[in-house]
C-alpha cells in the first residue's frame, strides 16, 4: 500500500514537472517571437530613419531656390517678402512680382519632378500678416494673397506658362497674425510678419505605403 502510495506520488510529481517543463517551453518559444518581432521592428525602423533622413535631405536641397526676394530657412520653408508682391493690406499680384513669383515656380516645380518627389510631397503656400488691421481683416487677406500665388501657379498650364506641373499638390492657407515671425505688440507694422510662406511638406502616408511595400 505505501508502495502504491509512493507510485502515485511519483506519478503526480512527473506530471507536475512535464506541466511545468511545457509552460517553460511554451513561454521560451512567445519570448524568442517577442524577440525576433522586436529585432524586426528595430530593423524597420532603421530603414524608416534612413527614409527620413532622406526627405530632410530632400528639404535642405530646398535652399538652391533662394536668390533676390526669396529667403530659404534651414527647414525648407521658402519666404516671399509680401511688400514685394503685394500692396499693403491687398490681394492682388504685382506685375513687377509675377516674373520672381514665376522664376520660384519654375525651380519648384523642376525640384518636386525629380526622384519621384512629387508623389512624397505637398506644396502649402500660406499667408501670414502683421498685427495691423483686425483679426478677421488679417485672416482674410492671408488666405487671399496665398490663393492668388496659388492661382498664379495653375493659371500658367493653361495659360501662357507651362512650367508648372499638374500632378502636383498645391494648396493655400491663411493664417493672419497668429504665427508672426517678430514678436510685436497690436497695431505694430512690421514687414518681416508680412509674408508669403511656401512649405514643401512630406505625404507621410505616401511615404509609409511606399516604405512598406519595399520592405
Amino acid at each position: 500500500m505505501k508502495i502504491k502510495d509512493k507510485d502515485e506520488i511519483f506519478n503526480v510529481w512527473v506530471s507536475f514537472t512535464d506541466l511545468l517543463t511545457g509552460i517553460f517551453m511554451v513561454s521560451l518559444f512567445v519570448f524568442l517571437i517577442v524577440l525576433l518581432k522586436d529585432f524586426i521592428a528595430i530593423k524597420r525602423l532603421e530603414e524608416l530613419e534612413k527614409v527620413m533622413e532622406k526627405i530632410k535631405k530632400e528639404q535642405e536641397d530646398l535652399k538652391e531656390l533662394a536668390g533676390d526676394n526669396v529667403q530659404v530657412t534651414d527647414d525648407g520653408r521658402i519666404i516671399l517678402a509680401a511688400d514685394v508682391f503685394f500692396d499693403l493690406g491687398r490681394a492682388d499680384l504685382r506685375d513687377s512680382a509675377k516674373i520672381i513669383l514665376q522664376n520660384v515656380g519654375k525651380k519648384l516645380s523642376e525640384f518636386l519632378r525629380q526622384d519621384g518627389r512629387k508623389k512624397r510631397f505637398t506644396v502649402i503656400v500660406e499667408g501670414h500678416t502683421d498685427t495691423v488691421q483686425s483679426h478677421l481683416f488679417n485672416q482674410n487677406l492671408s488666405f487671399q494673397r496665398a490663393k492668388e500665388v496659388v492661382n498664379f501657379w495653375e493659371d500658367g498650364v493653361s495659360g501662357l506658362n507651362s512650367w508648372w506641373d499638374t500632378g502636383l499638390d498645391l494648396f493655400p492657407a491663411g493664417f493672419g497674425e497668429t504665427r508672426l515671425r517678430a514678436k510685436t505688440p497690436d497695431n505694430t507694422p512690421n514687414a518681416e510678419n508680412r509674408r508669403i510662406e511656401i512649405r514643401v511638406v512630406p505625404k507621410f502616408n505616401e511615404i509609409l505605403k511606399d516604405w512598406t511595400q519595399t520592405n
